[in-house]
């Protein structure tokens, strides 16, 4: 089953030594061709994203970058912007009742695709590959990307290239990928055995530190999303668990004080309370995790036990895990992005954030309008696991 993950809710570290050592592969033995739009480089061993999970996001970019190498869009810093008239021929006539502010975002999204393309060469060495990416599309990204590519003031954006070169290609082709469909799809069937869900897991926290990095924030939140869903989902393989090694690869993957590292804590937690002699040994580098565990244990004694570990309710706690988003300047409160789904129920509970078999109950004593007798209590939409008194 393949889900989007949306993000409209409300320096990158080296793979580690001890996932080195652990011997836990972070890849298929088979190659898969770059999407970089030279076409020279193949996806190395090393790189994690190399994944069922990812193979309908690769798929899609293959599609949008052959279009563009066939429509002979220019790699330079040429000012001339191809008409978006639906002939491809002439400009829109005055007379064309499209022309209203409803249709104003659509047509830039096109106008930014077809901008002249910039090469942004991402990792190191025999790893490194290129991707050819529409200039004022990335721009528009965020703000890191917006002032970078300032001809002015930069020498990326005087030349169109960008080097990247302690990032990761897996991690940027699902960056791009969430530019072109503002989400990322997440394979949970092909997540089923630990060495999958430990694949995914750190390929996530990658992404979402690229996201914090560049000032992604809402690729940050489909990322953070799909990292609560593996790390809950790890919480009933009771013989199946991700190991030390696993968690102390996605600690090294994120940064110091991150809501990632809050979570990595609350699962150690938990583990702990469940049994006495789990080992903690081979987590003893993680600088910083002595303090994330007290700090997650003082979490824990505050909170109702279906609350704990965080990641079971990221919608409760969504002040921790997710980024606000505020005014991105793109797009107003007044305009909607419709989907083919827009006819289904999308109601979500507000507890855990992950069941939509709700209802609407008091916040307060969990009960339905007719039997409620709190005193003005408000009310919010629970599935049957957050349903408790």
């Amino acid at each position: 089953m393949e889900a989007i993950s949306q993000g409209g809710y409300a320096a990158q570290p080296q793979e580690s030594s001890r996932q080195k050592d652990s011997g836990m592969p972070l890849q298929n033995d088979t190659e898969t061709p770059s999407l970089a739009a030279a076409g020279t480089e193949t996806t190395r061993a090393t790189d994690p994203g190399i994944s069922p999970g990812i193979d309908f996001m690769r798929r899609f970019l293959r599609s949008v970058f052959s279009r563009q190498k066939d429509s002979g869009m220019p790699l330079q810093n040429d000012t001339e912007t191809p008409s978006l008239a639906a002939t491809g021929t002439e400009t829109t006539q005055a007379t064309d009742p499209g022309i209203s502010p409803g249709i104003d975002f659509m047509r830039r999204f096109l106008s930014d695709l077809q901008s002249a393309n910039v090469i942004v060469r991402v990792g190191k060495d025999e790893e490194a590959q290129d991707f050819e990416v529409p200039r004022r599309f990335l721009a528009r990204s965020s703000d890191w990307f917006s002032k970078i590519l300032e001809e002015n003031r930069f020498k990326e954006g005087r030349d169109g290239k960008i080097e990247m070169p302690e990032d990761f290609p897996a991690v940027f082709e699902a960056f791009l990928f969430w530019i072109h469909r503002q989400g990322l799809v997440f394979d949970f069937d092909a997540c089923q055995s630990v060495e999958a869900r430990s694949h995914q897991l750190i390929l996530y926290f990658r992404i979402w530190t690229f996201g914090d990095k560049y000032f992604v924030h809402p690729l940050q939140n489909c990322a953070m999303h799909i990292i609560c869903v593996l790390l809950n989902e790890d919480l009933w393989k009771k013989n199946d668990r991700l190991t030390a090694a696993t968690l102390a690869a996605c600690w090294d993957a994120t940064i110091p004080d991150s809501p990632l590292r809050a979570l990595l804590a609350d699962g150690i937690v938990s583990r702990m309370q469940e049994d006495e002699s789990y080992e903690v040994e081979e987590l003893e580098g993680c600088a910083g995790l002595l303090r994330a565990l007290h700090a997650s244990e003082a979490i824990l004694h505050e909170s109702h036990k279906a609350d704990f570990p965080r990641y079971k309710k990221p919608t409760l706690f969504k002040e921790l895990l997710y980024a606000k988003l505020g005014d991105e300047g793109d797009v107003d409160e007044s305009k909607w992005l419709y989907r083919d789904d827009w006819d289904e129920p999308n109601g979500i509970c507000e507890d855990c954030g992950y069941e939509n078999d709700v209802a609407l109950l008091c916040d307060g004593c969990k009960r339905w309008d007719e039997d409620c007798d709190c005193d003005g209590g408000s009310y919010k939409y629970f599935c049957e696991d957050c349903d408790y008194t």
